[in-house]
């Protein structure tokens, strides 16, 4: 689930680790471009078990996602913006 080399989109999860709640935002690098929406979050532990899936529809470049109900542990979080997907480890510990 790999950006492609020429898109310049970023991928960034705020706090890494998170206990309660982080934040993911989608930015373009280039200014003159629009930044792209979250359409979809899929969050996956070591095994590749899906934790957690959400659709989003309101063409926001950044969501909040509750992490009270997982174990403390490294889930990959990965997130679709229409046209690709991108990954990023997060560090859960309460």
């Amino acid at each position: 689930m790999a950006a492609s080399s020429l898109d310049s989109t970023t991928l960034s999860i705020i706090p890494n680790p998170a206990s309660n709640l982080f934040s993911i935002s989608l930015k373009k690098a280039a200014t003159h471009v629009k930044d792209v929406s979250v359409k979809k979050v899929i969050i996956t532990d070591k095994l590749g078990n899906k934790k957690y899936e959400a659709s989003y529809t309101n063409g926001k470049s950044s969501q909040n996602i509750y992490v009270n109900n997982l174990r403390n542990d490294i889930y990959t979080v990965s997130v679709f913006d229409g046209q690709n997907w991108r990954s990023e480890k997060l560090s859960v510990k309460h």
